[in-house]
């Protein structure tokens, strides 16, 4: 299962996911966004200004790379999720973003 999800998204986008070492081990006791049921990532890019385009895109790759990730169980029996949240592309709403996610 994860030889062919390594394929088709290349060895090191999915290292961490196909790795046998137990998830909580890897990323210690308790973490934020990490439950019984799924991993969430946050993403700030920007939907909406001139560069919408380019955030759209970057999250359709994601969730791209996700869905076939959790199309094969997720990581873990977890399901991986995104979480977006528009930057407009500027670095000062970026850093609220941030603290947001």
């Amino acid at each position: 299962m994860w030889r062919q999800l390594r394929s088709r998204l290349g060895e090191r986008n999915v290292a961490c996911a196909g790795s046998d070492q137990p998830l909580q081990s890897r990323l210690g006791a308790v973490s934020r966004g990490v439950t019984e049921t799924e991993i969430r990532f946050g993403m700030s890019a920007p939907f909406s200004g001139s560069a919408k385009e380019l955030g759209r895109q970057m999250k359709l790759g994601v969730e791209t790379a996700f869905n076939v990730i959790n199309d094969v169980g997720g990581v873990h029996g977890r399901q991986v999720k995104l979480v977006a949240v528009d930057d407009g592309y500027e670095p000062t709403r970026t850093a609220e973003t941030m603290k947001q996610l």
